[in-house]
């Protein structure tokens, strides 16, 4: 999205006396400050930036062209329709960012977060297929319009490619998925689904109420603090999966 970047500089410099720009760049001067100068990648991840440069898109052609600036890239329909389908996506990579970058968390929260994100990245893509467009309500707009079409096989693919990184990103998470289960909540997870050498430990684990009560006051300190009968849960490195 360099073409992006490139026009908000240009509006930065040229258009304070443009009323419609004034909200628009009130906000990027405070959220990013200068940062649009030096930058074309990290922006784009925050903030409604980008949400906004496409709801003022009519705007911005009629002002560039205005400036006598090349405006060619707002009058591509394919450039125009790809543009909805980052807006619409970068929502729900902003979303995961913002959950995995909260306070007070165990590693295994985050490993739900991915989860979750995963799982939402399967359905998103099925529904491009199926040229469902309820969860891309900026590409759900453009298209209402006859003169927009679907670039399905390139949005197929871009979300695969995003469900490709995120996979190897996180891919030493999902070595430690049972611990994490575990982790979250010794007395609801299914014996079958840890690692074998707990399992009889956890089977005289969840019947006890006391226990199951201590683990809701103080799930941190819980694993740590178990009787000596049940020595392997306790002394499991749990701690490690502790931010």
């Amino acid at each position: 999205m360099k073409e992006v970047v490139s026009i908000i500089n240009f509006i930065r410099s040229n258009g304070l006396n443009h009323r419609q720009f004034q909200s628009f760049l009130i906000e990027i001067n405070g959220e990013y400050g200068d940062v649009l100068y030096y930058t074309a990648v990290r922006w784009l991840s925050r903030g409604r930036v980008l949400e906004r440069f496409f709801m003022l898109r009519q705007e911005i052609y009629n002002f560039l062209k205005e400036k006598g600036k090349n405006a060619s890239m707002l009058e591509n329909q394919t450039w125009i329709s790809e543009l909805a389908f980052c807006v619409d996506i970068l929502k729900y990579i902003n979303e995961i960012n913002i959950k995995l970058q909260g306070k007070n968390q165990l590693i295994p929260d985050m490993w739900f977060h991915i989860k979750s994100f995963e799982m939402k990245l399967k359905l998103l893509q099925t529904h491009i297929e199926k040229n469902e467009l309820t969860h891309f309500p900026n590409c759900k707009k453009l298209f209402e319009s006859s003169e927009f079409s679907l670039s399905r096989v390139k949005f197929v693919e871009a979300i695969s490619i995003l469900q490709q990184e995120f996979n190897n990103r996180f891919q030493d998470f999902k070595r430690h998925s049972q611990y994490f289960q575990l982790l979250a909540n010794p007395f609801n997870i299914d014996v079958e689904d840890i690692p074998v050498e707990l399992q009889m430990e956890i089977i005289d684990l969840q019947p006890q109420d006391i226990l199951k009560d201590s683990f809701k006051a103080s799930p941190l300190l819980f694993f740590a603090e178990l009787p000596a009968s049940l020595s392997l849960l306790s002394s499991c490195n749990f701690h490690t999966f502790i931010l």
